[in-house]
């Protein structure tokens, strides 16, 4: 499978069901209980240096067992837009968008929502 390298980005899920980890070009979801329950490459040679996840509201399963989120990952000029989809302790990722080559080096990635006139919560 090749070299891996260190962690280089770490972050836990909305609710800590999951840890998310940049381990070289992959990202890594792993349980509770340490188990790796979703490896995918999301860049060709650059490492991962963050990660930003946020739970899509709409998505949450009557009885919590299962969940979407949307991840982004960032290494130097590249990021990674994604939808993971957490079902009974097994995590699948879904490649949305892939910014490479961007001008300058990414050093964060946020999500921003926008408000309806007269509404004061996030959409």
């Amino acid at each position: 499978q090749g070299f891996l390298g260190p962690v280089t980005s770490i972050t836990w899920s909305p609710c800590a069901r999951f840890l998310l980890c940049g381990r070289g070009r992959s990202l890594l979801a792993i349980s509770r209980s340490r188990r790796v329950i979703a490896s995918e490459d999301i860049f060709e040679s650059s490492r991962v240096h963050g990660i930003t996840i946020e739970q899509l509201a709409d998505s949450i399963s009557a009885d919590s067992s299962s969940a979407s989120y949307l991840v982004a990952a960032h290494s130097d000029k590249n990021v990674t837009v994604g939808r993971l989809e957490y079902s009974d302790q097994e995590c699948q990722f879904h490649q949305l968008k892939h910014l490479r080559a961007l001008d300058d080096w990414v050093l964060d990635t946020r999500f921003t929502h926008e408000r309806t006139a007269g509404d004061s919560t996030h959409q």
